[in-house]
């Protein structure tokens, strides 16, 4: 019953972000494979900060969304609060898994596609002691096994990035993520305090619709109050980027 709720009620959701950092990644390895051929790793440099810009755009709010609602998600989808506390513990695999994704993409479009992998395995070492010696813990079971997966993901990201300082130079990881913690923080506060009223006067299914959209809302508003996304930063998603840029620069909401 554990294992289900940790598999079945949780990680479906976690993964839903990798969708899109999925895409960025797929198409970060020949765009930067294209700069390393012309020696240009300005370029180079530019893309993968970019890349991981868009990654911490996209993980912050999906995960600390996920950790503010993980009390409702399985009582409204499957009838089950109690799988609550395990959503909870794997949330921030949701920002963790894109970095991961991303840093790799970089890694294998400068031909070091080894890196990743390797660092990949420490993680997923870490992973299995830690899973290990945690869900043996009587207080914490399968919760152990969550935490387990966001410290493994975030060893992963970390060799991933040494990595990458050592070959194009250094990451300025406060100036990269600050905006959207801040707006993740603002979201979250709105979140929880319209689901909380939403759901009081009008059931969960309402609270939960309401409380998405509300955030949805701040945090989009938020981040562009504060230059948090940039012309350059949307025409790295496939498809529909270049819309969404055209949309808000007529809108005066886009820094160049």
């Amino acid at each position: 019953t554990a294992y289900g709720y940790l598999e079945s009620y949780s990680m479906p959701f976690v993964n839903v972000p990798a969708i899109f950092t999925t895409a960025i990644a797929i198409s970060l390895v020949p765009s930067v494979s294209a700069s390393l051929a012309k020696a240009d790793f300005e370029g180079i440099r530019n893309k993968a900060f970019a890349a991981l810009r868009i990654s911490g755009l996209i993980g912050v709010p999906s995960a600390v969304g996920l950790l503010v609602l993980a009390p409702e998600i399985p009582a409204l989808f499957w009838n089950a609060p109690e799988a609550g506390p395990v959503l909870a513990s794997v949330s921030f695999v949701a920002l963790f898994l894109g970095l991961q994704q991303v840093s790799a993409a970089v890694l294998q479009g400068i031909g070091r596609p080894w890196i990743p992998m390797m660092n990949l395995m420490v993680g997923a070492l870490v992973k299995l002691i830690l899973t290990w010696v945690l869900t043996g813990v009587p207080t914490l079971g399968v919760l152990g096994a969550g935490v387990a997966s966001v410290v493994a993901f975030t060893v992963a990201v970390s060799l991933n990035f040494v990595a990458l300082t050592q070959r194009i130079g250094w990451f300025n990881v406060g100036r990269m993520f600050w905006r959207p913690v801040v707006g993740a923080g603002f979201m979250a506060l709105g979140v929880r305090l319209s689901v909380n009223f939403l759901s009081g006067h009008l059931g969960t299914l309402a609270g939960v619709a309401g409380g998405l959209v509300f955030g949805v809302a701040i945090y989009g508003i938020l981040i562009l109050l504060i230059g948090g996304i940039r012309r350059s930063d949307l025409l790295m998603i496939p498809r529909v980027g270049e819309r969404l840029a055209a949309g808000l620069q007529a809108s005066r909401l886009l820094r160049d």
